[in-house]
């Protein structure tokens, strides 16, 4: 034995020093090791090097997908909380701005950079273990060197193991490209189908059994998309259409599940050789390998000689005293680059928003607006980012748009928004609510023909019933000279068309003349019949209501009846009503039937059997309002996204309409506690059942 290795293990004796090996190896680091290997972007000084937590590895926990994000793909009307693991952990590790961070995401080949290879393993990874095999062998510490070799199988199996979830993530590319390819045949079988049915129209056929196909559309085109983090934060993607859901919402699979099996089982054998050969080793051996193992974890966890690193770009702005961001880029894989960068501070800037705020009267230039309409030449001249920053959300939103010239994310307007100046709206107090189900489209049938409509295919055959929710509105309107009709529902068939389900409806009854024509409607003040055009559910139906009671009168309304489906009675009853302040919590002394009421029409036995009905209400109707009383939860908001909605964007559709504060506080009102507490100043709310009620008789 050589006499320096006397001396080390006459030193380690002395000093009685003992190190926990166990609890560093099997405890220590686990949790910021799983976020640094599973964002599978390493550091080139230590990839070759052993890490903490090699368990994490073997257990194959570090592509798991995590919860507490949320992506929201706008431009496809989808939203989901699962995200690739790898994703939502190369997320967690980002220095993102609270709201103006951009990750700009690109498919090209990256060329080979030898000087990495290099540079970990030549200059770093090999001298580091032959240093520890040279000192166990030398030292003849058996121990020390089974140690050493597990480590370096330990990471052996981590390079194989994320290179082979790189692979992954370029196979999903591939397939999405492949996808993608198809659009040009697509989009050709598209023109042409229109073409033929032009000339069917021209030519005076029947266009009953006709369909109108779906208008692909173009994968290339960059996409509207935002992430929202677990802290809260909100992240802009510039993406191409295709790459959303292949690329950020599927783990990868690896192409050879074979090895990638045995690199487990091998990854497992290796920790259990590491645990137990590092507690028998010589002291100094257990230093030398602790030293490095810490040394490189905390150094990769911090990001050292990672691509996307900013340690050495923030001592520089520091060192001069400069705030600018510098885009930063990454290689995730072979073919799939990430660069972040953020979008100027004074887009957020409120100052300079009170001074360019676009306001826009609609195409009639009279009285007020139900939302502020905002052309691409306002937007050329005012960062839409600009506008909508009342919250997170709408700033990433309205971010984006800077970003894509189409500008395709403007408000919906209605030029039947404004009030008629020669009518007198003092006696109205009584709003009338027809939710809206689909989109009539028009044509020779007036309604009467299912392919006149835009529906969904659980709507087959309920097109009449349509028509008679319609007809029970008029009907209602007709009996009480102080209603105003309000057809209420938004575009939610994007992109197959920009038309409202509320001002279809009003289109419907125009071209059928009220149906005046039917004993059951009488004479209609056609002033006295207005669409509401943004509402996405049945909550948002009576509220957006309400506002636009407000709005067209100038006052509330002291009696509400809404036309919907009979099985939605108790949803109104006992959800919507006492959430937004017409009737109280639970049964009351009084009576408050006077002040709201339901008129429900459900679709005929043999379309639609009860019990279907029934059911359905209770999985995904008043069973999900019931425990989200304000459509705040993931389940109900991803409805209204898939139907069109972007949340954060009331913030837009509510502004400089007068409302008071109760009102906004009510339409910005996130749940509470849990997400479901009643609203507390429901009571005081301008239309609330404990106002004094001028419609109910002595």
């Amino acid at each position: 034995m050589y006499p320096w290795s006397e001396s080390l293990n006459s030193w380690g004796r002395d000093t009685g020093l003992k190190i926990d090996a166990l609890g560093l190896v099997t405890l220590i680091g686990v949790e910021e090791m799983d976020r640094s290997i599973g964002r599978l972007v390493p550091s080139i000084y230590f990839k070759y090097l052993p890490l903490l937590g090699a368990s994490v590895v073997a257990g194959n926990r570090f592509i798991t997908k995590k919860p507490g994000f949320v992506l929201y793909n706008i431009s496809a009307g989808i939203m989901t909380t699962e995200l690739a693991g790898w994703f939502s952990r190369w997320l967690q590790t980002q220095d993102f701005k609270q709201v103006r961070s951009i990750a700009t995401w690109q498919v090209v080949e990256r060329p080979h950079i030898w000087a990495e290879f290099i540079v970990g393993f030549f200059l770093v990874g090999l001298p580091v273990h032959g240093m520890l095999i040279a000192l166990t062998v030398l030292a003849k510490d058996w121990w020390g060197f089974a140690n050493v070799i597990a480590m370096i199988i330990s990471v052996v199996v981590r390079c194989i193991m994320v290179a082979q979830n790189q692979d992954g993530i370029d196979a999903n590319i591939r397939k999405a490209q492949e996808a993608a390819q198809a659009y040009p045949a697509k989009r050709a079988k598209y023109d042409e189908s229109m073409k033929k049915i032009h000339r069917l129209r021209q030519n005076g056929h029947a266009m009953d059994e006709v369909k109108i196909p779906i208008e692909p559309q173009d994968p290339n085109k960059i996409a509207k998309v935002i992430v929202l983090t677990e802290d809260s934060k909100v992240i802009t993607l510039v993406v191409p259409a295709y790459l959303p859901k292949f690329a950020f919402a599927v783990n990868p699979r690896p192409p050879n599940r074979y090895i990638y099996r045995a690199c487990k089982w091998i990854g497992w054998a290796a920790f259990a050789v590491h645990v137990i050969s590092i507690g028998m080793a010589a002291l100094y051996t257990q230093i030398a390998s602790v030293m490095v193992i810490i040394v490189s974890t905390v150094l990769t966890a911090h990001r050292v000689g990672c691509e996307d690193s900013r340690i050495w770009g923030s001592i520089r702005n520091c060192w001069r005293h400069d705030d600018n961001e510098e885009e930063k880029s990454c290689w995730v894989s072979s073919k799939l680059k990430a660069t972040v960068s953020v979008y100027p501070e004074e887009y957020m800037d409120w100052p300079e928003l009170e001074e360019r705020t676009v306001h826009v009267r609609n195409e009639k230039e009279t009285g007020r607006q139900w939302t502020r309409a905002i052309g691409s030449s306002d937007l050329e001249s005012t960062p839409i980012s600009k506008i909508i920053v009342h919250n997170s959300l709408a700033s990433s939103i309205c971010a984006l748009d800077n970003l894509n010239p189409r500008h395709s994310f403007d408000l919906p307007k209605s030029s039947d928004m404004a009030p008629n100046p020669d009518a007198d709206f003092a006696i109205c107090n009584h709003l009338i609510v027809v939710c809206c189900h689909a989109i009539y489209t028009g044509g020779p049938h007036l309604g009467a023909s299912e392919n006149e409509w835009l529906i969904e295919p659980f709507q087959k055959g309920e097109t009449p019933t349509f028509i008679d929710h319609a007809k029970a509105g008029l009907k209602a309107l007709a009996e009480d000279s102080h209603g105003l009709l309000v057809f209420s529902g938004g575009p939610t068939k994007k992109p197959r068309t920009e038309l409202s389900e509320g001002q279809s409806y009003l289109t419907l009854a125009r071209d059928n003349d009220y149906f005046q024509d039917m004993s059951i409607v009488s004479s209609i003040d056609p002033s006295r019949v207005i669409a509401e055009i943004n509402a996405t559910d049945s909550y948002q139906n009576l509220l957006f209501s309400l506002i636009q009671f407000r709005v067209y009168t100038g006052v509330y309304p002291q009696r509400v009846t809404v036309v919907t489906h009979e099985f939605k009675r108790a949803r109104f009853m006992q959800c919507h009503f006492p959430a937004v302040g017409l009737a109280p919590v639970g049964p009351g002394e009084e009576d408050y039937t006077h002040k709201v009421a339901v008129i429900g029409i459900n679709p005929p036995v043999g379309v639609t059997p009860p019990e279907t009905l029934t059911r359905g209400e209770a999985m995904n109707g008043i069973g999900l309002w019931r425990k989200d009383l304000y459509g705040v939860n993931p389940d109900l908001v991803g409805k209204r996204v898939r139907r069109g909605w972007s949340p954060g964007i009331e913030n837009a559709v509510f502004a400089d309409l007068g409302l008071e504060n109760v009102v906004l506080d009510l339409i910005r009102y996130d749940g509470g506690g849990h997400c479901n507490k009643w609203f507390p100043k429901r009571e005081s709310l301008p239309w609330s059942y404990t106002r004094r009620d001028t419609t109910k008789g002595p």
